[in-house]
């Protein structure tokens, strides 16, 4: 499956307004605790791929995410599964695999159509609203992102104003600023 997803830093209040206003449905609120991960051979941060464990109070996942395509938004090949044991992380060290960091958030989840819409509050960053679709790799892109950016809209954001890098790289961005600050 391919994720085709729109990041912003946002005020929770307004989106979840205007998600009520739409008549979206309230899922759930959940805590991730996400632990990254990255190749033996290669530097993930260079290949624009991921590789986490996601630990909620339900479940269990491991997650890979392919590079972005496209310059537009966030799209990129996604697998995901869910795993028994919290134990993985132990086999993928065992692989050489080694941790790249870790994202706690506290996430507040809605679903209208075929959208996903996550209202995230993640520890020493801050809001931020995630807007997702899931699409077969056949999908027509350009048309499927046309459809995000409309919803965007929707929700009173500004696709221009998106953000693509990811919650690990943010973090890891505001701890070299601030430790260069010092």
């Amino acid at each position: 499956m391919i994720e085709f997803e729109m990041k912003f830093e946002t005020t929770h209040d307004k989106i979840r307004h205007k998600l009520e206003e739409m008549h979206a449905t309230f899922i759930r609120n959940d805590y991730n605790y996400d632990q990254y991960y990255n190749h033996p051979m290669r530097d993930f941060t260079l290949t624009d791929e991921a590789l986490r464990i996601r630990q909620t109070s339900s479940e269990t996942c491991i997650t890979y995410k392919g590079p972005k395509l496209g310059k537009r938004t966030k799209t990129r090949e996604e697998l995901e599964i869910e795993v028994e044991s919290e134990e993985m992380g132990k086999i993928l060290e065992k692989l050489g695999f080694t941790p790249a960091g870790v994202v706690n958030k506290k996430r507040e989840t809605w679903k209208l159509n075929d959208f996903t819409i996550t209202l995230d509050e993640v520890e020493e960053l801050g809001d931020y609203v995630e807007i997702e679709i899931m699409g077969p790799e056949s999908a027509d892109r350009e048309e499927v992102i046309d459809q995000l950016d409309e919803f965007v809209r929707k929700l009173g954001l500004n696709p221009k104003q998106e953000i693509r890098t990811s919650y690990l790289n943010l973090l890891e961005q505001m701890r070299r600023l601030q430790t260069s600050n010092l």
